[in-house]
């Protein structure tokens, strides 16, 4: 008797990748592609809706960053692995997704039989990484960086940035095409990220850290 498929949801924004992707898994005699969905909406109502094993997901998306869906998504499904899939190699947002819940990190350069073998690997349990980030990654979250703001992710350096240039919420939303609500979720991270108590406390402490130049 056969086992049954790997059933994969894929949230992407990016229809042209996310399709073609898509039709590459279907491909795979042991996996089968339940749905494709752009945002938080899309990948809730098809996780209700069928079962699902793995969840491969983009960190921006349509509506939310990705980081901040893979506890909500838990919570929807708690059984199903997430897979961040990015074309970010950023250790900082890998450790952070991995600490938050993710099965693993892989990365849109990695060769498809590499990404293949990560989806199977997290069904079955396991862990999975970008082999070029590991190390670093597996130094972040044993702890041994302990300067503040070492588990600012990319895009909250990003954020961060904009802050010190005196961008606010709605600012930082309209330049990086997020909602302000996304915008202020990532702000208020960094502020707790930076032990500070309001923007102006965290920029400055990030300035004294040395995280911005």
């Amino acid at each position: 008797m056969m086992a049954e498929p790997i059933r994969i949801l894929i949230v992407e924004d990016h229809m042209v990748f996310a399709d073609t992707l898509g039709l590459a898994l279907d491909a795979q005699g042991d996996m089968s592609v339940i749905g494709i969905a752009r945002g938080e909406a899309e990948a809730k109502a098809l996780l209700g809706a069928q079962q699902c094993d793995v969840v491969l997901m983009d960190m921006h998306l349509e509506d939310r960053e990705g980081l901040d869906l893979i506890e909500s998504l838990h919570e929807k499904s708690g059984a199903v692995a997430i897979v961040m899939l990015t074309a970010a190699k950023d250790p900082r947002s890998a450790a952070f997704a991995i600490s938050h819940g993710a099965a693993g990190f892989l990365t849109k350069d990695m060769p498809l039989g590499e990404v293949v073998r990560g989806i199977r690997d997290a069904a079955r349990g396991r862990s999975v990484m970008d082999p070029a980030m590991a190390a670093e990654v597996l130094g972040i979250l044993s702890g041994r960086r302990q300067r503040v703001g070492d588990d600012l992710t990319r895009r909250e350096l990003e954020v961060l940035g904009m802050l010190d240039r005196g961008f606010s919420a709605p600012d930082v939303a309209r330049e990086l095409r997020i909602s302000v609500n996304t915008a202020r979720n990532h702000i208020a991270r960094i502020i707790t990220k930076l032990n500070g108590h309001s923007m102006l406390e965290a920029v400055a402490i990030a300035r004294h850290e040395g995280i911005l130049s």
